[in-house]
């Protein structure tokens, strides 16, 4: 529950960017993407105030930043409606959703995450204790230059939440991998009958297994 409260306003800030700042209007494209832009801008903006606070303040003050960003955006930008699909496309929209997090629970679920997860590990653990510019554990002379975005992000969640990095790396990778899968079956077409959305079902078939 920790990890979702954290993620909410990490999702509503990509729904405002994505809404805002494009022409997309399509109700199910805009929420296939906005934890994906979500993420990829919290991880900029903690990153670069980094460079400023450091450790778990912070987590907290680029957190309040970032959702600061968004108030603002969603207020000075104005856009036009979203265009809500009719209620068999979102019945459809519903059970492609559905067929994937299924099928991407069992498959994250059961699958070994690589094996350089130590090293994400490490510096996840000790960005949270003032790591910045990251460092690796075990060569301390040489910072990290690339690479460590996803790293750090685990670090703030893993400073909001408690809980175990491996946890929460499987949580974050579900539902991107969720994110996506949609985002490739619905951004070219709004599939208005079953055949269609099964044809689609191979696009991400493909690109993500």
């Amino acid at each position: 529950m920790g990890a979702l409260l954290f993620l909410i306003p990490i999702w509503w800030v990509g729904f405002i960017v994505a809404r805002r700042t494009t022409s997309l209007r399509r109700l199910e494209v805009l929420l296939s993407l906005a934890l994906p832009i979500g993420v990829a801008l919290y991880i900029f903006v903690l990153n670069l105030l980094s460079f400023i606070v450091k450790g778990s303040f912070d987590i907290y003050i680029s957190y309040f930043i970032f959702i600061l960003i968004g108030l603002v955006i969603s207020k000075k930008i104005k856009t036009d409606k979203i265009d809500f699909p009719k209620k068999f496309v979102l019945l459809l929209f519903i059970l492609s959703t559905v067929i994937w997090g299924i099928l991407l629970f069992w498959k994250v679920g059961h699958t070994v995450l690589g094996g350089d997860t130590g090293l994400y590990y490490a510096i996840a653990k000790t960005f949270a204790r003032g790591n910045f510019p990251i460092v690796s554990p075990w060569q301390p002379d040489l910072p990290l230059k690339y690479h460590y975005g996803a790293s750090i992000f685990l670090g703030a969640l893993e400073g909001f939440t408690g809980y175990s990095l491996e946890f929460l790396h499987r949580f974050i990778v579900f539902l991107l991998l969720l994110s996506f899968s949609q985002i490739l079956i619905w951004t070219w077409k709004r599939h208005d009958n079953l055949f269609s959305l099964v044809l689609y079902q191979l696009v991400p078939a493909v690109a993500l297994i």
